[in-house]
């Protein structure tokens, strides 16, 4: 399958590139230029292989080098981030199985010996716990992984600054 090239242009009107804030001394980009970046490769294809230029005027003075560093960085940092909500997500979801079929064997042993409103409150309790174990293992998670992969596509991206008179 042939992966299309798709181009995405972003302007700096400004040298101020760089997020007050780093991690471990690292330097990062403000999180406006990538979240607009993300915008913009959100409307391409996950499959589109991208090509990011930032343009910036002559009186503009960009360092390459820490640009492109810091660019890495701070997608980076997002891929990292969706990995450890990927990692919560898989977690509350197994509690939220393993509780639901605890409890689903709870009711099973305890059936014989329960009124109706304990009957009711356990299907109940244990529907909602495994409705919510389904919800987080398949869509929540699944959205995750979406999402991870709209971030490592901007992260593979070919960058390019260009100066513009």
């Amino acid at each position: 399958m042939k992966k299309d090239n798709k181009n995405i242009h972003v302007n700096l009107f400004s040298e101020d590139v760089y997020a007050e804030y780093g991690v471990e001394n690292d330097v990062l980009l403000d999180d406006a230029l990538v979240d607009t970046v993300q915008s913009l490769a959100d409307t391409k294809p996950i499959t589109a292989k991208l090509s990011i230029d930032f343009i910036a005027k002559n009186n503009i003075k960009i360092d390459d080098e820490k640009f492109m560093r810091a660019y890495k960085n701070t997608v980076q940092n997002r891929i990292d981030m969706k990995n450890h909500e990927i990692i919560r997500c898989t977690i509350t979801g197994l509690i939220f199985l393993v509780f639901s079929l605890v409890l689903l064997e709870v009711y099973v042993l305890w059936k014989p010996y329960l009124n109706e409103f304990w009957d009711q409150f356990l299907t109940i309790f244990d529907w909602v716990f495994l409705w919510s174990a389904i919800q987080i293992l398949t869509i929540e998670l699944i959205q995750l992984f979406i999402d991870k992969a709209k971030i490592k596509k901007i992260f593979k991206a070919n960058l390019k600054i260009t100066i513009k008179e």
